[in-house]
């Protein structure tokens, strides 16, 4: 028995099953005695122990290949990087779920910002601006750690034990460059500044800022600012607002204010569409963010498309699928306050009327 283990690295362990009662020999010492023709031997009769024997025996048997089939195959064990793969994908659906949830609050609030009334406004575009970012930082989140699962499923791929040399290169390509510090006044050239000048218009965000150049530097990478202003006096010391459009501005030592030398609420659209058809310009990879007049349901770019053309006063829409068990979104707006590239998965494409 040790043999037949040694020899198969131990996938196969002999094991007897007997139901014998006494004596048995291959090369009987003696004859034994022919019966007479028609008589029948009866069967020794077994012990009761020996039968208990037998079933507990084939009881643990099948316990055994019970336990063989559930087990994982070999070299399957949870190891570190096994566990933080299931850590990591529960993660994922979870950012997933919370992603298409603000996805929908996203929707709801400007829908309920487009039938306000004036009062109302300024205090529902914070909400959006609000939702927007987490909406942002989430996804930003969830592209993360989908891109450490691939690492982790990449690596289990890997054949056990292969070493080709690369070792250091893979520990070198594990560790993150170092990132340049900003230049604070890398932007400074794209706007015009002003000291004791408060901007009044359409609000993208609101936050906290060190200074006006990190202020002025936000409103640069923001898709659609035109403007920004940083307190400098209390009670709004510190605070940085973004904007999309500007209606009027006003002597206030309050704050320093800039405005875009080349303003414009489509900076974020790439030169030329994706494709242009029956009038419209489709640009990939690309959310529209604007007054909203209704979501409705389409299963393609060309759907939402059609819900546009079919909607009085749409300029543009707005057609996402984040995955492929969520439900395709089409959203339509009257106006267009900026565009943003998609940094989510999945799917999104911008649509908006060809302009004159």
């Amino acid at each position: 028995r040790k043999d037949v283990v040694r020899a198969t690295d131990g996938r196969q362990v002999p094991w007897d099953h007997s139901a014998l009662t006494g004596d048995f020999y291959f090369v009987p010492v003696q004859i034994a005695e022919v019966p007479a023709a028609g008589t029948v031997s009866p069967a020794p009769a077994a012990a009761s122990d020996d039968i208990t024997a037998l079933k507990d025996r084939l009881a643990k048997l099948e316990a055994e290949a019970k336990t063989r089939d559930a087990a994982p195959p070999a070299g399957a064990m949870m190891t570190a990087d096994g566990i933080r793969l299931a850590e990591l994908r529960a993660r994922a659906a979870n950012l997933d779920d919370l992603v298409n949830d603000l996805r929908k609050r996203l929707t709801e609030k400007s829908m309920e910002q487009a039938r306000a009334n004036p009062n109302d406004k300024m205090k529902l575009q914070r909400d959006v601006s609000n939702i927007m970012l987490e909406w942002t930082r989430r996804g930003q989140d969830l592209k993360k750690v989908r891109d450490e699962i691939a690492v982790l499923e990449g690596k289990a791929g890997a054949p056990a034990g292969k070493n080709d040399g690369n070792d250091s290169q893979q520990v070198a390509a594990a560790i993150p460059p170092v990132t340049a510090r900003p230049d604070p006044n890398a932007s400074a050239a794209e706007f015009a500044a002003s000291d004791n000048v408060r901007l009044e218009g359409r609000e993208i965000r609101s936050f906290k800022a060190p200074n006006p150049d990190a202020c002025r530097n936000a409103c640069a990478g923001e898709a659609g600012c035109i403007g920004y202003q940083h307190g400098r006096k209390i009670p709004v010391m510190g605070q940085c607002q973004l904007f999309s459009t500007i209606d009027a501005r006003h002597d206030d030592p309050s704050w320093r204010s800039g405005v875009s030398k080349q303003p414009g609420s489509l900076a974020a659209l790439p030169s030329q569409p994706s494709r242009s058809k029956q009038g419209f310009d489709f640009y990939d990879r690309v959310v529209v963010f604007g007054s909203v007049i209704k979501s409705a349901d389409a299963d393609s770019a060309d759907g939402c498309m059609t819900v546009c053309r079919n909607t009085s006063g749409c300029k543009a829409a707005s057609f996402s699928q984040l995955s492929q068990a969520s439900k395709p979104m089409c959203v339509v707006f009257d106006s267009v306050q900026a565009t943003k590239p998609h940094l989510l998965t999945g799917t999104s494409v911008a649509i908006l009327r060809n302009r004159p």
